[in-house]
């Protein structure tokens, strides 16, 4: 395991990002974005990065996050490398992970909201089949996933996870079941 895989490894699902605000259209060579940076739950500060390449920045909450970024300058020093030199590049690492999630999961979502069945293989690409029908009903019908996985089985796709399972597929599933006349009257 490489150093990199080591600091995303040790601080797994600690660093996360809310409020996050993503402009593709201004990204040039990374990704140009905003966001509220939470350690453990806790904000310690914002992030940005304008989308030129360069390192992104990090504005701290108040002096109350110099605990959490004194653990990170710890993890820092224990580490066999010269790039990983201080807590600030580790954060910055973990910054960009955590807004490259949030990306990945609202495109998820995105996807499976326009009618289709998103999953992932064991090479770690996520591969789409555009089949509206199946997943508006996902979660709705028992039966989806079944007849996903027969398709899945006749067109031999190891299927690692199909995303669809852990995001709802919005409204669109709800509208072909309409509200009994006593539940919209809120009797």
């Amino acid at each position: 395991m490489d150093t990199y895989d080591k600091v995303l490894e040790r601080f797994k699902g600690r660093v996360t990002v809310k409020n996050c605000k993503i402009m593709t259209s201004m990204s040039e060579e990374t990704l140009c974005f905003t966001a509220s940076v939470y350690f453990d739950g806790k904000k310690i500060g914002t992030a940005d990065n304008r989308g030129h390449g360069g390192p992104g920045n990090f504005d701290p909450k108040d002096a109350s996050v110099s605990e959490t970024l004194l653990a990170l300058e710890h993890f820092a020093v224990g580490l066999d490398c010269t790039y990983f030199t201080s807590r600030w590049v580790i954060l910055e690492v973990l910054i960009d992970d955590a807004v490259q999630k949030f990306s990945e999961t609202k495109q998820v979502k995105r996807d499976i909201k326009n009618g289709n069945i998103v999953f992932t293989q064991p090479d770690g690409r996520t591969y789409l089949v555009k089949w509206p029908e199946l997943a508006n009903s996902w979660h709705l019908n028992p039966k989806s996933r079944e007849i996903f996985m027969m398709a899945a089985a006749n067109n031999k796709w190891a299927i690692v996870e199909i995303l669809n399972d852990r995001f709802p597929s919005g409204t669109k599933s709800l509208k072909r079941f309409p509200k009994s006349d006593s539940v919209a009257q809120g009797a």
